[in-house]
């Protein structure tokens, strides 16, 4: 992994960066290892921020940013050396090009969106909604 990707990851998301054999093969809760469930957050990430971008309106950011997913997902099944490893690329790169400011406020909405999962409520609801009733 370069240093370039490390400093820019968030510092929560910074632990799976580990090389010993125990932390990236241990098994978590549901039976994945750590690598895998790095994976699938990530996957997550992608998804909700995507989401961030569709509801933000900016269609011309949303499409670059969907075209360079697919370009380097093509390179690295293609075996360019270059987008090796694949999520490594991709999360720096998609950093690059949608800026700071979106890619915190996504992962502020995906650890929002697992602290409500984990909690047993429905991620995109609230727990009760009340309608006022006019006096």
């Amino acid at each position: 992994m370069s240093s370039l990707s490390y400093c820019l990851l968030p510092p929560l998301e910074r632990s799976h960066l580990s090389n010993s054999a125990s932390s990236r093969f241990a098994l978590t809760n549901s039976g994945r290892t750590a690598e895998q469930e790095q994976r699938v957050k990530f996957l997550l990430f992608v998804k909700i921020l995507f989401r961030y971008l569709r509801a933000t309106e900016n269609v011309v950011l949303l499409a670059r940013a969907e075209l360079l997913v697919q370009i380097i997902v093509q390179e690295h099944r293609t075996g360019h050396a270059h987008f090796e490893p694949l999520f490594d690329n991709v999360e720096t790169r998609l950093r690059l090009l949608i800026g700071e400011n979106h890619w915190r406020r996504a992962h502020s909405l995906m650890m929002f969106y697992l602290r409500r999962k984990e909690s047993g409520l429905k991620p995109g609801l609230s727990q009760q909604r009340t309608r006022r009733t006019p006096k």
